[in-house]
């Protein structure tokens, strides 16, 4: 299931889908000139549209509204448990100092984690993710 899931994100990737618009239209045969300048300005378009900020951030931001964080004076009573995300540790760097991970700018899947344990100790917590390469070495 591990190596389905990596296959699916290497196929879904935006800049992917760039790279093999372009590689088609080099690969035309000359005869068909128009269609491989519709597909590098359809490799184009598809990688502008990636690099606007705005566009990105409208995206994420509509997921993130449909899931929105629990307040801190809700009543978690009725759950057994939490499952935090992973993503929040940055991959292959542990500060030498102090033989800890770093966070990344996902931090706050950590620091939530260890609020809402603090204040429902009965609550379990379930942490995904680990290391996301295909073969990888770490957790």
């Amino acid at each position: 299931m591990f190596i389905a899931a990596k296959i699916l994100a290497l196929i879904t990737q935006p800049l992917h889908w760039v790279i093999a618009l372009l590689l088609l239209s080099v690969m035309m045969p000359a005869r068909k000139m128009r269609t491989s300048r519709r597909l590098q300005g359809a490799a184009l378009a598809l990688l502008m549209l990636m690099g606007w900020t705005p566009f990105s951030d409208l995206v994420l931001r509509q997921i993130e509204n449909q899931y929105a964080e629990v307040p801190a004076s809700a009543d978690l009573s009725g759950y057994a448990g939490v499952v935090i995300l992973g993503g929040a540790l940055a991959p292959g760097y542990v500060y030498e100092g102090h033989d800890q991970p770093l966070l990344n700018e996902a931090a706050e899947r950590m620091t939530i984690a260890v609020s809402l344990m603090q204040r429902h100790p009965k609550l379990q917590v379930i942490f995904t993710g680990g290391e996301g390469l295909l073969f990888g070495s770490g957790p």
